[in-house]
């Protein structure tokens, strides 16, 4: 826009307005502009312009900057958004902000009005042109502690102007849109959360959930038992043997060979009730939750393996009987309904956990991709639609690199899909996050989303030349893996969520029904005492969420050096940057942001996110 062509009369309001309001009075139609008188402006000093405005009938506003040099001629101009007041009401416009370029001598506030009425008023309350020097929020976690109880450093550096960077972002190439970062709620980590005393509940669930803290906004529920489930057990027991559970499973003294295919016997409680009752009270922290919801398997009576005396036998996963496809459709359908009456949203379902493991110590299906493919294609997809249902399907939810599918069996699922078929579920234990991107390729964002559904640290494939021991209790290990692979990794490979194993687990890493024993939770309980400890994925998680903000699209990050970047900008107008030092030194860095930006020194086995206004 020719912001130095002023078509605008900009005149002193009458007494009847408050003290400082002008009155611009278009002398023309189409976009006429009005500017402040200019003051003295400094290259390189980053400008901000906002003002409110009130006109008689609705017209399209924005605010702008000019800058002019020794001469007073115009050498750039810059606009904030657009926006389009209701009429009569004083509306805050969206600022605009920009660093003085070279040769600046003086600068002006400009209103920019499309009007198609001549004598068209337009009041403008206070306007405000400001220098101010903007503040970079900083959170680090330092790795080099190596305990699970590294505290967070909060600190604030300056954004300033800076010609080159170690991490350059570019926010002109913007990608996916970030659902957010969490975890499993399992049935063993709901029945440790509620072993709490409500107090101490209420204080962890604020600690996962809120904003401002974890941010968690992003779970996953089994679809009934899997490799953590206490179900008629201790929430301090370290084993549970009676954990096998399905939401239709034959009542007591029934037949060997019982069936249900009109699902009479269906009921998620009590199995679910301490997961509907810790997401009761985080929904009240963080409304906006997204639920994703996985099966580990199928009723046994449904399976091709059937009837067995133990339908959890080792051993016995079996496959989906085809003749059963529709019925196993309607389990879910009656599953998200369920949710639906407890007041909770099933967002997401993927057909089966994943498809290729034979299980043998805790429940398990198998699934190939063209079984999946026909399954969803041909009976969940269209029972969701048919049953008025907007939960969408994510298919796969397995690894990136697994023993039996490949990516191509992973296409096969995808292609062709029904318009409810979302995108792809992925866990971390195998392969590497580009394996996202390589499908991503052939089904666009945002058509096609992907979703890191389940992590734990121990055992995953390392490849990121991280060193010392990978225990458990390696905080710097693990944050540097975590960091990497799923944040950084995931985030710039198209992933909109990613989520870790458990929420919670007790002291011996369980309740396990046949699953890991040194799986690593968000946060662990001493159910003896009742002591609460934060993991390293606690401050995975809250490095990521503190700046990354539900809705925020990811952009075009650059690193070297060694350090790992992913940046995002929020829907309030900010920026958010994610580093990760592997490293066994510090790093001293500089971030470009469109020739804004600032110098940090990270330690060693750290990570370290920032936030800034643009």
């Amino acid at each position: 826009m020719p912001l130095n062509n002023s078509s605008l009369s900009w005149v002193q309001t009458p007494s009847t307005l408050s003290t400082g309001s002008l009155d611009m009075s278009a002398t023309s139609t189409a976009w006429v502009y009005g500017a402040s008188p200019k003051v003295a402006a400094t290259p390189g000093t980053r400008y901000t312009a906002q003002a409110s405005l009130m006109t008689p009938s609705s017209a399209s506003v924005a605010v702008a900057l000019a800058f002019y040099d020794s001469s007073g001629k115009q050498i750039n101009a810059v606009a904030g958004k657009s926006a389009t007041p209701a009429a009569s009401t004083w509306t805050t416009l969206p600022q605009a902000a920009a660093v003085a370029p070279s040769g600046t001598r003086t600068v002006a506030l400009i209103v920019a009005a499309w009007t198609a009425s001549v004598g068209q008023h337009f009041y403008i309350e206070s306007p405000v042109l400001a220098s101010p020097t903007p503040t970079v929020n900083v959170d680090l976690t330092n790795g080099n502690s190596n305990v699970l109880s590294a505290p967070f450093s909060q600190t604030t550096t300056s954004l300033g102007p800076v010609s080159s960077g170690t991490i350059t972002l570019d926010p002109s190439k913007t990608f996916q849109s970030v659902d957010g970062f969490g975890a499993n709620l399992t049935n063993s980590s709901a029945a440790v959360l509620m072993s709490l005393p409500s107090t101490t509940r209420n204080t962890v669930l604020s600690n996962l959930f809120d904003p401002t803290k974890a941010g968690i906004s992003v779970i996953r529920l089994p679809m009934g038992a899997n490799d953590f489930s206490a179900n008629g057990c201790s929430a301090s027991a370290q084993v549970c043997p009676s954990g096998n559970y399905t939401y239709d499973d034959p009542p007591a003294g029934a037949a060997a060979n019982w069936t249900d295919p009109s699902l009479s016997n269906f009921n998620i409680l009590p199995y679910d009730q301490n997961i509907v009752n810790i997401l009761h009270s985080a929904q009240k922290i963080n409304p906006n939750l997204t639920i994703i919801a996985s099966p580990w398997t199928a009723p046994p009576w449904m399976k091709t393996n059937a009837p067995v005396t133990d339908p959890y036998a080792s051993g016995s996963n079996g496959r989906l009987n085809p003749s059963y496809y529709g019925v196993y459709a309607q389990y879910f359908v009656k599953y998200v309904q369920a949710y639906a009456k407890e007041g909770i949203n099933v967002n997401y379902v993927t057909p089966q956990n994943e498809p290729g493991v034979t299980t043998t110590t805790y429940p398990g299906m198998l699934f190939s991709s063209y079984q999946e493919r026909s399954f969803v294609d041909n009976n969940l997809a269209p029972a969701l639609t048919k049953a008025g249902l907007s939960t969408q399907i994510l298919g796969y939810d397995w690894d990136w690199k697994s023993s039996s599918w490949t990516t191509s069996d992973v296409e096969n699922v995808l292609s062709g899909a029904p318009s409810n078929v979302a995108g792809t579920a992925w866990h971390c234990y195998g392969g590497d996050p580009s394996t996202q991107s390589t499908v991503e390729a052939s089904y666009n964002y945002p058509r096609w989303l992907n979703f890191i559904t389940e992590c734990s640290g121990v055992g995953i494939d390392s490849g990121y030349g991280i060193t010392g021991s990978t225990t458990v209790d390696n905080f710097a290990y693990h944050l540097g893996l975590d960091s990497q692979k799923l944040i950084v990794g995931g985030l710039n490979n198209w992933a909109s969520g990613v989520q870790l194993f458990n929420v919670a687990e007790n002291q011996y890493y369980g309740p396990q029904n046949g699953g890991c024993n040194d799986c690593k939770p968000v946060v662990q309980v001493d159910t003896n005492t009742n002591a609460v400890s934060y993991t390293v994925d606690y401050y995975v998680l809250t490095e990521a969420s503190s700046v990354l903000e539900s809705g925020a699209r990811i952009i075009s990050t650059s690193s070297s050096n060694g350090l790992q970047a992913v940046a995002g900008l929020n829907p309030d107008n900010t920026t958010g940057l994610y580093v990760s030092n592997p490293s066994q030194t510090s790093a001293t860095f500089t971030v470009n942001d469109g020739g804004e930006g600032f110098t940090y020194t990270i330690p060693s086995l750290s990570v370290a996110s920032f936030r800034w206004s643009n």
